[in-house]
């Protein structure tokens, strides 16, 4: 789920709270004689009332939350006609947006959210989403204005944390992680996703300056967090785990992870963390899992295939080719990360470059990524 990861950051709008219901005979559905049907239109008009926009960000949200991608085809599904209009209600296209980035149709996903803004400019959620394309394309000086427009537009969590988020790219990551830290105590009843994000961005950041005690503190608050209200976050439990194995505290991976082997990033990063029959057994369930994901026609993950290449299977020119394939369309700290180690492993004296140019045109600080290219360059 990282892509997000996959990912990436929540939708403004939190999900609901559970409910209990008070009884075994509550109804919750009544079921109408015809059952469900898809609406038909010509394939021109906007998209009536008919279309769920609340089942499809639903859908959405238990995605992100469980990291089955079953459940965005479940989205795609309720959108129904929206899915190929060409131009759909506001409140549809921005969940298409969501839709095209997780299947990694970034040119779709920004046409839309270019559309929306275009019709509303003071439109939160699309600037908050059009910045986070920018940011997952590795293109921090493009999300910044999207990330300016949230301000007065929304809460001072999300518009402080898309700041800092930009800000811990490009050369300003201790005043970024400050102002995330600063935030968060002025919000503390800020909605739960909010609160992950922030936190989980605060970690990162934190990781990245080589700040190690201040970057777990952040990451156990999250779990904490999530964990207190219920939630299990994907992508915040693959993001504590790398964190860790880059520490090789694999034992603590491996309590983190013992019982998440359901998600496919979870898995990955629970066989790294193993040996022996274990890793073997987990790895052979990744590459069906993999297998079976290509079969559907799911977006592929170069990232997740590209470590297993490099970890588990000890092939780094696998590797290499699956990261370079994933830098051509993600660019995140982490896919940099990932290269820059594929090409390391495959001791290619060129491959690096474009994460070289990419560090030193964004100014990203990043002791992790600052050794890895170190090594490259010092390749024979």
């Amino acid at each position: 789920m990282r892509l997000r990861l996959i990912v990436l950051l929540p939708l403004l709008c939190a999900a609901a709270t559970p409910y209990t219901p008070p009884s075994e005979a509550t109804v919750l559905l009544k079921r109408s004689a015809d059952g469900f049907r898809a609406p038909r239109t010509t394939g021109t008009e906007r998209v009536g009332p008919h279309i769920d926009a609340s089942a499809v960000a639903a859908a959405i949200a238990q995605a992100r939350r469980s990291g089955d991608p079953r459940y965005y085809g479940q989205a795609q599904a309720l959108l129904g006609a929206a899915w190929t209009l060409p131009a759909p209600a506001a409140d549809l296209r921005l969940l298409r947006a969501t839709l095209r980035q997780q299947r990694h149709d970034f040119s779709g996903a920004k046409t839309d959210l270019d559309a929306v803004l275009a019709e509303n400019p003071r439109n939160a959620q699309a600037h908050l989403l059009r910045a986070t394309l920018a940011l997952v394309q590795g293109e921090p000086a493009a999300a910044k204005a999207d990330c300016a427009a949230l301000l007065g537009q929304t809460s001072l969590l999300v518009t402080v944390t898309c700041i800092a988020a930009v800000g811990g790219l490009t050369g300003q990551a201790a005043t970024a992680l400050t102002a995330i830290e600063q935030a968060l105590k002025q919000q503390a009843l800020a909605p739960l996703n909010v609160r992950l994000w922030a936190l989980t961005q605060a970690a990162e950041i934190a990781e990245r300056l080589g700040e190690n005690p201040r970057a777990e503190a952040h990451f156990r608050t999250a779990l904490a967090t999530a964990t207190s209200a219920g939630e299990n976050d994907v992508y915040l439990k693959a993001a504590f785990a790398d964190f860790l194995l880059q520490l090789q505290r694999a034992e603590e991976v491996r309590s983190l992870l013992a019982d998440e082997t359901a998600f496919d990033p979870l898995l990955l990063r629970l066989a790294i963390a193993e040996s022996g029959a274990a890793r073997q057994q987990h790895t052979q369930q990744l590459k069906a899992r993999f297998s079976l994901a290509a079969t559907r026609g799911d977006a592929r993950h170069e990232r997740e295939q590209a470590m297993a290449a490099l970890h588990l299977e000890h092939d780094p020119k696998t590797a290499l080719r699956l990261a370079k394939e994933n830098w051509a369309s993600q660019r995140e700290p982490a896919d940099a990360l990932l290269l820059a180690q594929a090409a390391l492993a495959a001791r290619d004296k060129t491959a690096a470059q474009p994460v070289a140019d990419w560090h030193k045109a964004t100014g990203i600080e990043d002791v992790r990524l600052q050794a890895s290219l170190a090594q490259w360059h010092a390749l024979p």
